[in-house]
Order: C-alpha cells, then structure tokens, then sequence
C-alpha cells in the first residue's frame, strides 16, 4: 500500500513479517482507521478493522523508577 499524496509504501513487507509506518496514533473511526503517513504526513487511511468477539490477552504494564 502507498501513500496517495507522496507515494511512498505505508505498508512495508521486511522478511516474513509486514510493517506499517504512520506517525502519530491510529484513529478509527465511522469503520475506517485513520492516521497520518510517516514522510509527508498526509491524512491516510488503512484496511483494518477491529472486530468483537477476539480474544484480547490480559496486558500487564510495568513503569520503572526514574534514575
């Protein structure tokens, strides 16, 4: 996939996995997820949806002290 405005690919395949860069947070919204493109930050949006009824592990975060 690439970007329409600067035409540079959003989602990179690297080996056997698939990298998605955007920069900032990924917005759903109406059904479609929003966010911007990682070089010339344009208004994007990705194929991908959340669906209910998927399994979500227990996520346990830890937050260090500061030195």
């Amino acid at each position: 996939m690439r970007c329409p405005n600067c035409n540079n690919h959003v989602l990179q395949k690297s080996g056997s996995c698939t990298r998605l860069r955007t920069q900032g947070p990924l917005v759903f919204e109406d059904g479609v997820c929003k966010t911007q493109c990682y070089w010339c930050g344009g208004s994007i949006e990705i194929p991908v949806e959340i669906r209910d009824g998927t399994q979500i592990d227990t996520e346990h975060f830890y937050v260090r002290a500061k030195s």
